[in-house]
């Protein structure tokens, strides 16, 4: 079996195993990671003319700043976000190829020669190669799936990625049909984009402490938005609150956009 072949069949077992899952994304990055020999993962949502999206990482929890600096502010230096044409069908990556940027430093950024591409966001994991995919799942919005390592990916791990863009662009459809929301999305459609937002995080195995940082709020803010959240979907402990959202369609995707044509922030869920 040759290296491309061998790789495309340790991707497609667990995310087959967990498309109509809600571990399906957690699940892609583990493939990711056993068929590339990657570090980590982040899966983000690009929308044109928005911030990006968080949809998972594996990040340890003294990265996530970083990557919280990322999404609010420094992506608009990223070479990746640069090269966005919304016109394109999935494309892959090497984050060095791409042309780069003469930044300065500052604005959240550190200058670094040691880098890929000469600067990092300040509190991002250091040295890290990356490779990615970029899979459109909408006409305005694609997901950015990027792969990490200390020390730099082959040409032939590119060349693997890029044949497995049919399955994956194949399984991020079929898992977002399978996203439907259901009775419990319906439920939070009564929280407010923020209590959704830290109920998400909750999901996702985050402490307050972590969400916090996220979201840019105090702890104390955090815990009042879990603690209103919980007495509006009628549960009182972490147990019950996953309970609530075990079930198809019940994934944190459909908590943080529910089907609610009368807000402004409804989306469809990925």
């Amino acid at each position: 079996m040759s290296a491309i072949h061998a790789s495309i069949a340790t991707l497609a077992i667990p995310i087959i195993q967990q498309v109509a899952t809600p571990h399906f994304y957690r699940a892609l990055a583990s493939g990711l990671r056993a068929a590339f020999d990657g570090d980590g993962v982040t899966i983000l949502h690009h929308q044109r003319h928005r911030l990006p999206r968080i949809i998972f990482d594996d990040f340890a929890p003294e990265a996530r700043a970083g990557l919280a600096r990322y999404v609010h502010s420094t992506h608009r230096h990223d070479p990746f976000v640069a090269a966005l044409d919304w016109r394109k069908p999935a494309w892959v990556y090497r984050l060095g190829a791409l042309p780069r940027f003469s930044v300065a430093g500052g604005a959240g950024l550190l200058i670094d020669p040691r880098e890929e591409i000469g600067y990092r966001t300040v509190g991002w994991p250091c040295r890290q190669s990356e490779i990615g995919a970029a899979i459109p799942v909408g006409s305005n919005d694609l997901l950015q799936i990027a792969l990490y390592r200390q020390g730099a990916f082959e040409g032939e791990v590119v060349q693997a990625l890029a044949a497995c863009l049919p399955m994956l662009s194949a399984a991020i459809g079929r898992h977002r049909g399978w996203c439907a929301p259901g009775l419990p999305s319906a439920r939070a459609a009564g929280l407010t984009r923020r209590e959704r937002q830290v109920i998400a995080q909750v999901l996702r195995g985050n402490s307050s402490t972590a969400i916090a940082e996220l979201l840019g709020i105090s702890c104390l803010t955090v815990k009042a938005h879990r603690k209103n959240a919980y007495r509006k979907l009628g549960v009182d402990t972490l147990a019950g609150l996953f309970a609530l959202f075990s079930g198809p369609g019940d994934t944190e995707r459909s908590l943080l956009h529910p089907r609610d044509p009368g807000r402004d922030d409804a989306v469809q869920p990925l």
